[in-house]
């Protein structure tokens, strides 16, 4: 995906567009509108009433590979909002693994300074997609071993507010979540097998 082509580059930082064009990997827009009216100096009208700058468009089957190391969204189909100078997304589906993402709303605050992405969603699944994510690239160095060890069976629920910041070298990440199962099983597999 090219982002220059599809999105309002003159109104973000170099550092989202980059972030667009390389986490989004494929996906289909299946309609979309936008208005702008206003005198120009006052793009993108956002500490101004004299205009206005709005792009909706929905999306569909979307790829997105948000952060290395972690899983990728899958199969998103959202309504994406530009309005002023930030950005609200509202899923209407979506998955990671196998599990169902319920409800997930990202908004980015600023394009220009770019401000963070802040995610919070629900996501529904199999309790083995839980322990997989914490054996991926980002998690493996803290938690591989622990979950490499073990084997879960039955659903969960998992509760995520996350902050992922887009400028280069900031490592200011926030996470909070909640995961709430109940009669899941849970064993430890085989030391033959890990050895």
């Amino acid at each position: 995906a090219h982002a220059s082509l599809y999105y309002p580059t003159g109104i973000m930082g170099r550092e989202l567009v980059h972030w667009l064009d390389h986490s989004i990997e494929s996906g289909r827009v299946r309609g979309g509108s936008a208005l702008i009216y206003g005198p120009a100096g006052a793009f993108a009208f956002e500490n101004s009433r004299s205009g206005m700058f709005q792009v909706l468009f929905d999306t569909e089957d979307v790829r997105l590979a948000y952060r290395p190391g972690w899983p990728p969204l899958t199969q998103v189909d959202a309504h994406v909002r530009f309005e002023g100078n930030h950005v609200d997304i509202h899923t209407r589906s979506a998955q990671i693994y196998d599990s169902q993402v319920e409800r997930l709303h990202a908004r980015i605050g600023s394009l220009e300074p770019i401000a963070p992405l802040e995610v919070e969603g629900r996501l529904r699944g199999p309790l083995r997609d839980n322990l997989r994510v914490l054996q991926e690239e980002a998690l493996a160095d803290r938690f591989g071993n622990f979950a490499a060890a073990l084997a879960g069976s039955g659903r969960t629920t998992l509760d995520l507010d996350f902050r992922i910041p887009l400028k280069r070298r900031d490592d200011n990440y926030a996470l909070k979540g909640r995961l709430a199962f109940g009669g899941n099983g849970v064993h430890r597999k085989a030391l033959i097998g890990l050895l």
